[in-house]
């Protein structure tokens, strides 16, 4: 199928979100969240983007992920994402608790797709200090496209994560994942990196710059230690 009529179709199948001149989007895409070891990419960037979601949470504005948030090519297993970038999921977890979050798929992560992988995989995780199951994103719905409405003008904005059409990564998306993770897990045989859990869990920086991690305490149950401004975990 041609690329016009996959995005004609994205575009007749799209969510519909009103907004008017008071309303404020920030977009992400192609973060490629991964499960914490020397593959992935993403947890270079893990401290700065989380800062950048609690100033946009701070601000009022509504967060849109646009696909391939998570890179499910590679990293097949989700809970281990989740579990290596907990802060990250916890601001999420506020985005949505406040109706202020919309998610899209893209090709890396085409399998949201499936309202089941969702229901199964993101509405709640596990808690690694307790091992009991906690709320992450319950009710989420991942779309294909969003439509942008003014409410006054009419006017409307299509937003997709941009991969419809293309024969690799959207009609032939399954072989194209078996074979690029094949690659990835030669290379990770090579270079094998063992996954470093998140200790921050689901819990995410308070304000603009503070980060905030686990701390046992007296009593040996968790609790959260405020860290000073510009300084990071473990460093």
């Amino acid at each position: 199928m041609k690329t016009k009529d996959r995005l004609t179709r994205a575009y007749e199948e799209a969510e519909i979100v009103e907004f008017d001149s008071t309303s404020k989007f920030i977009f992400f895409s192609d973060q490629h969240r991964g499960d914490g070891s020397n593959a992935d990419e993403f947890s270079k960037n893990k401290v700065i983007v989380t800062h950048a979601l609690a100033h946009y949470l701070d601000e009022g504005f509504t967060l849109v992920e646009i696909g391939d948030s998570e890179d499910l090519w590679e990293f097949p297993h989700l809970k281990h994402i989740v579990r290596a970038h907990g802060i990250v999921y916890g601001k999420l977890r506020e985005f949505h608790t406040g109706s202020r979050y919309l998610r899209l798929f893209g090709n890396h992560d085409i399998q949201f797709a499936d309202p089941r992988y969702v229901r199964q995989n993101l509405f709640d995780a596990q808690n690694p200090q307790t091992g009991e199951l906690e709320a992450l994103l319950p009710g989420l719905a991942v779309h294909q496209a969003l439509r942008l409405r003014h409410k006054e003008t009419g006017q409307e904005v299509l937003v997709v994560h941009g991969h419809q059409g293309d024969l690799a990564n959207d009609q032939n998306w399954r072989f194209t994942m078996w074979t690029y993770r094949l690659l990835a897990v030669a290379a990770r045989l090579r270079h094998p990196q063992p996954v470093q859990p998140d200790p921050q869990q689901l819990q995410a920086p308070q304000g603009r710059a503070q980060l905030r991690q686990v701390d046992p305490g007296a009593s040996g149950r968790p609790h959260l230690r405020p860290h000073p401004p510009g300084q990071v975990p473990g460093s």
